[in-house]
């Protein structure tokens, strides 16, 4: 069972900018209250991706105004890790761990049906100053 994600939130910005947790309200504006721009919430983001080893929906970050907007985000994402099947989601982790960032989508890629010859492998090499 997964702790209150209210203290995990309250818990994660208390470390961030110093407070007791007990002064983070819901009500809380993040960036009058609390002094946060945009980037201490990425950075708030980063430490949760941390804390539960899967990645955190950024984009969502961008309307939300108050600590308890943040814990809306913040069970909304929860809710969907708790969905997926625990097999995927350790994998995910594992190969995360063992490859770090997935790499980029591959754009403009051929892959060729048939093995590569010497000959051509020579000239690609040629071509790029490899000996």
């Amino acid at each position: 069972m997964r702790e209150d994600t209210f203290d995990i939130v309250r818990r994660e910005l208390s470390s961030h900018i110093g407070w007791a947790p007990a002064e983070i309200g819901r009500e809380r504006r993040l960036d009058r209250d609390l002094g946060l721009d945009p980037l201490d919430l990425v950075l708030l983001a980063l430490r949760l991706e941390d804390r539960e080893g899967a990645e955190f929906p950024v984009a969502e970050l961008a309307g939300i105004r108050t600590v308890g907007d943040l814990v809306a985000v913040v069970h909304t994402w929860f809710f969907a890790l708790d969905q997926q099947p625990a097999v995927a989601r350790e994998r995910s982790a594992r190969l995360t761990d063992t490859f770090g960032a997935p790499p980029p989508p591959a754009s403009g890629i051929r892959l060729c049906s048939r093995p590569i010859t010497q000959d051509e492998m020579s000239r690609v090499q040629a071509r790029e100053g490899q000996p």
